[in-house]
């Protein structure tokens, strides 16, 4: 975890642990790259509107020129998106980002501590001192 202070960012299995994404049954397969992350298309930004929106996140590319990490970001964004994923668990519009391309993935037992950490950073900022995403 990184604290910003306006917002934290953790490990992307940190995110594909607590939110659990999935990709909805009406989406087509050719609209999915990965295992979960969906295009930028009409069809399914339309698919997308059938879902409550605190379960829809934003990959965004970093606007850094010296790296080319993602991000999972909470709510709908048009700058730097790069795809959509949809999860189980809604988000709130927590102040948290998570990190898709850091170098390796976490062990068990670091990713069970860094749950604990997103789940106690939530607890602590609670949902109504948060800046809200677009």
């Amino acid at each position: 975890m990184k604290d910003y202070g306006t917002f934290a960012v953790f490990h992307e299995d940190v995110f594909i642990e607590h939110y659990r994404p999935y990709v909805p049954r009406w989406v087509h397969p050719s609209e999915v790259y990965g295992d979960f992350e969906l295009q930028p298309s009409r069809k399914v930004y339309e698919a997308l509107r059938r879902i409550d929106r605190k379960r829809v996140w934003t990959i965004i590319e970093s606007d850094r020129n010296d790296l080319r990490d993602l991000y999972y970001s909470p709510g709908f964004h048009i700058v730097n998106r790069v795809g959509y994923v949809v999860t189980h668990e809604p988000h709130g519009d927590a102040s948290v980002q998570f990190c898709a391309y850091w170098r390796r993935s976490l062990s068990e037992r670091g990713l069970s501590r860094e749950v604990k950490r997103l789940r106690a950073y939530l607890r602590r900022d609670g949902w109504g001192h948060r800046a809200q995403c677009s």
